[in-house]
C-alpha cells in the first residue's frame, strides 16, 4: 500500500495539496479593495470632495428605527395639543366622529403615504389636519418634510416656522429646517438652526451629525470632525456620522483613518 501511494506521488508531481484556509468576511475585501485604491491616490494633489456630506432628518423610510421614533413623537403631539375637546365631534359624510379621532385617522393615513413615498397626497392629509387643527405641531413639521421631500424648501421653511412660532423648544423644527437650509445651501443659516436644535437637547445625534454636514460644507473640516466625533459618542452607531468622518478624512488626504471610519460604517451597515 506504501508503495502504491509512493508511485502515484511520483505520477502526479505537478498535484498541489489542498490550502485549508477561510474566505474573508466580504467587508475584508472591501478594505483590500479600498486599500488599493487609497494607496493609488496618495501621489494626487488634495482637492475638495466631489462627495457632499450626508445629512439625516426624522422622517419615515427604510430606516425604521428612525420611523418608529418620528411616528411616536408626532402622533402623541397630535393627541395632547389638539384644542378641540375630545366630545366635540365633526361631521364626516353625515356621521358625526369625534374631533380627536378624525385627526389621529388623518395623521395615520398620511404616514402610510408617507411610506408609500405618496408625497403630495400626504401633503393634502397634513392640510386636512391642520383645518382641524392650525397648532398641530406634528402635522406641520410632517407637511414640511414632504414638502422637502418634494424639493420646496422655502414652503418647507414657512411650516417650520410655524410651528417654532407656537413652540419656540420644538426640537425636530429646529433641526429639519437646518436640513432646509442645507439644501438650499444655506449652511450659515443651517448651522445657526442646528445649534437651537441642540440648545433644547445636546444629545441629539443627528442634529450633531447634520451640523457637521454644513460645516463640511463650508470647508470647516475641523470643526466638522468635532462634530460627528461628538455624534459617534452620544450615539457610537451612527453610520452616517462615521461615513461623513471618512469623507473628511477622504478630503484631507489622511487614507488610513478614513479607511477606518468607512470600515466601521460598513459594520454597522453592510448595505
Amino acid at each position: 500500500e506504501r508503495e502504491r501511494n509512493q508511485n502515484k506521488t511520483k505520477m502526479e508531481p505537478n498535484k498541489r495539496l489542498p490550502i485549508t484556509t477561510t474566505t474573508p468576511p466580504i467587508k475584508h475585501q472591501i478594505s483590500w479593495k479600498m486599500i488599493s485604491k487609497l494607496l493609488k491616490m496618495t501621489h494626487s494633489q488634495p482637492q475638495k470632495s466631489s462627495l457632499p456630506p450626508l445629512t439625516r432628518s426624522i422622517v419615515p423610510s427604510k430606516h425604521r428605527n428612525l420611523a418608529v421614533v418620528s411616528d411616536e413623537m408626532a402622533l402623541n403631539q397630535d393627541g395632547s395639543l389638539l384644542e378641540k375637546d375630545a366630545e366635540e365631534a365633526v361631521d364626516v359624510g353625515g356621521e358625526l366622529i369625534s374631533c380627536r379621532l378624525v385627526a389621529k385617522n388623518y395623521m395615520r393615513e398620511a404616514w402610510s403615504l408617507m411610506d408609500l413615498g405618496k408625497h403630495r397626497e400626504a401633503i393634502e392629509c397634513f392640510d386636512k389636519l391642520l383645518t382641524l387643527n392650525p397648532k398641530s405641531l406634528g402635522a406641520l413639521n410632517n407637511k414640511g418634510l414632504m414638502l422637502a421631500k418634494i424639493n420646496k424648501y422655502e414652503e418647507a421653511l414657512i411650516c417650520y416656522d410655524k410651528a417654532i412660532t407656537i413652540d419656540a423648544k420644538y426640537e425636530l423644527a429646529h433641526q429639519n429646517q437646518g436640513l432646509a437650509y442645507n439644501q438650499l445651501g444655506k449652511y450659515r443659516s443651517a448651522i445657526e438652526a442646528f445649534d437651537r436644535a441642540l440648545k433644547i437637547n445636546p444629545e441629539n445625534s443627528l442634529a450633531l451629525n447634520n451640523k457637521g454636514a454644513a460645516l463640511q460644507n463650508l470647508g470647516r473640516y475641523s470643526e466638522a470632525l468635532k462634530c460627528y466625533n461628538r455624534s459617534i459618542e452620544v450615539n457610537e452607531e451612527c453610520v452616517v456620522a462615521y461615513t461623513n468622518k471618512g469623507r473628511v478624512f477622504m478630503t484631507l488626504k489622511q487614507y488610513l483613518p478614513a479607511l477606518a471610519s468607512i470600515e466601521r460604517a460598513t459594520q454597522l451597515d453592510p448595505s
